[in-house]
């Protein structure tokens, strides 16, 4: 029996092959290919044999072959070079990338057969490799990345896990983009001869250990049960930390660093999560609960634990009142599909004693945070949820979203600085993803500013780590544009956008300013390259 194209043969007849195909169950690691007649159970990318066992993922781990005609591509031809004759460190051949590559965006790229998370086991990568002269190496999937600390002049091992972002999405696996970069633009970017290096020896995707990595939408022990999972806790001096029976929410464990009445010494405590993508998981929010002593401010971060003064990116400080709070945050984009460590620290200093206890952490949804994949909530419609990126500098400051119909520009939220004395430092963050170029156009960040009244203070925004870039704010009395230029050459990169307040003399009472509806485009009057 034959049968038009497009149709094949089912139950004697001809019919259109169901969705998934027509091979019945497929074994693990295997996916069901519909490419060909009949279908075929095939192992999915990485994987080889009957039955279907790990083989490999990355071509030339070793950086063996010449740039551009073997596995890793220049991108952008910025620089970026394979150098098989070095002796590196491991074994012969070195990936090299030098200040023209780092200071502008590009990477060591290698387009990766990635089997989706379903069907693969959970992955890890091992590299070898020394950055110096940056805030760190950078190592992306597509959209996720994770950052690496800078080592100096010496070679240093890593190992992180794949979040979800670096998998395929189809049953039968996609491509994904590998790349290694530098994780931000610094100062000396700006100097005639930077001298930023990073020198790449070994990098190979490997399945992890059991229990090493954490299944998308999941934290580690985020319930801090008794016999589970460990927090990571960074103390010195005469800080202390660790699970703290009684003092959680409800009166269950909690995890809790403390130090005492006239002792010194800096605490972090710290967990894992996997933020899954938004297509498994719509609108991914963060939530925990948390007690701080009264009046005291606990920093938050959110990225890569590196030791107790690298801690990630801000999340927000935390103004304690004794009593225990549910918060919840908008995942920004920029976490989707990665393993991330969230991370409470104690102040700094202090006189009295101070204790931060933390409880049931754990990731959710949560609809009003929207769908926009290049900018976290740009409306900031997700009101009354706290905002991600937020600081203060005393509990006298806020920066929070506010619901207010009539002020609001559009929609019903907007995001609102507040401060009464002079001197006061508080700030918003939020990494965009840059757009390119269009024709003559360069990309763009627009927002609106307000300040109901004559407002005491400098307001600016800032561009990236470096924060050498850096303009004016505009806080007039009615809603007012303002464009900050993005670099061109970071496109398809996530890129940091701070706005800052600092008060000035003439505070007599609580001033405020507001920003709302954020946008990315591109514009005539920003450069192109």
């Amino acid at each position: 029996m034959s049968c038009a194209d497009g149709l094949i043969v089912l139950d004697e007849r001809c019919a259109e092959p169901p969705e998934g195909g027509t091979c019945g169950g497929c074994s693990e690691h295997e996916f069901c290919d519909t490419g060909v007649t009949p279908n075929t159970c095939t192992c999915v990318p990485g994987y080889a044999g009957e039955p279907c066992a790990f083989d490999a993922l990355i071509r030339d781990p070793g950086f063996r072959q010449v740039i551009d005609t073997g596995a890793w591509i220049n991108e952008d031809g910025k620089g970026a070079r394979v150098l098989p004759g070095e002796l590196g460190d491991l074994d012969p051949g070195e990936g090299d990338l030098d200040d023209s590559v780092l200071c502008n965006g590009a990477s060591l790229l290698q387009v990766v057969d990635m089997p989706s998370y379903p069907r693969a086991d959970p992955f890890v990568v091992e590299i070898n490799y020394k950055a110096e002269g940056v805030h760190g190496l950078a190592v992306g999937f597509d959209r996720s990345w994770t950052r690496l600390p800078a080592t100096g002049p010496d070679w240093q091992p890593a190992r992180f896990c794949v979040g979800e972002g670096g998998y395929g999405r189809d049953p039968g696996g996609n491509e994904v983009e590998v790349r290694i970069a530098a994780s931000e633009r610094l100062a000396n970017c700006y100097d005639p001869n930077p001298g930023s290096i990073i020198r790449v020896d070994h990098f190979r995707i490997i399945q992890a250990e059991d229990g090493e990595c954490l299944a998308p939408g999941s934290v580690r022990n985020g319930t801090v049960e008794p016999g589970g999972e460990v927090w990571q806790v960074l103390t010195e001096q005469e800080a202390e930390g660790g699970f703290a029976p009684g003092e959680g929410q409800n009166a269950t464990t909690g995890v809790r660093i403390t130090r005492g009445a006239g002792q010194t010494g800096r605490a972090t405590m710290a967990t894992q999560v996997s933020v899954p993508l938004a297509a498994s998981l719509v609108s991914p929010a963060l939530v925990f609960w948390w007690r701080g002593s009264s009046g005291d401010l606990f920093n938050v971060e959110l990225g890569t634990l590196i030791d107790l003064d690298d801690r990630g990116r801000q999340l927000d400080t935390l103004a304690g009142t004794g009593s225990g709070l549910p918060y919840i945050y908008c995942l920004p984009p920029w976490t989707h599909g990665s393993e991330l460590d969230v991370s409470f620290s104690l102040p700094d200093d202090g006189v009295g004693s101070v204790e931060l206890v933390v409880d049931d952490v754990r990731i959710t949804s949560a609809p009003d945070c929207g769908t926009e994949p290049d900018l976290l909530d740009p409306g900031f419609e997700s009101a009354p949820n706290r905002w991600l990126g937020a600081s203060v500098g005393s509990s006298q400051e806020t920066v929070v979203l506010q619901e207010n119909n009539q002020l609001a520009r559009s929609g019903k939220g907007l995001l609102e600085f507040t401060y009464e004395r002079e001197g006061a430092t508080l700030a918003m963050e939020t990494y965009v993803f840059v757009p390119p170029s269009d024709g003559d156009e360069g990309p763009v960040l627009t927002f609106h500013s307000l300040s109901p009244a004559t407002a005491s203070a400098d307001v600016k925004w800032l561009l990236g780590q470096s924060e050498v870039e850096t303009g004016d704010v505009l806080t007039e009395v009615s809603w007012q544009p303002n464009e900050v230029c993005l670099p061109p050459h970071w496109s398809s990169r996530w890129f940091r956008v701070q706005v800052r307040v600092v008060s000035t003399p003439g505070v007599t009472a609580q001033e405020r300013i507001l920003l709302d509806d954020f946008s990315l485009r591109t514009s005539a009057s920003c450069p192109i390259e």
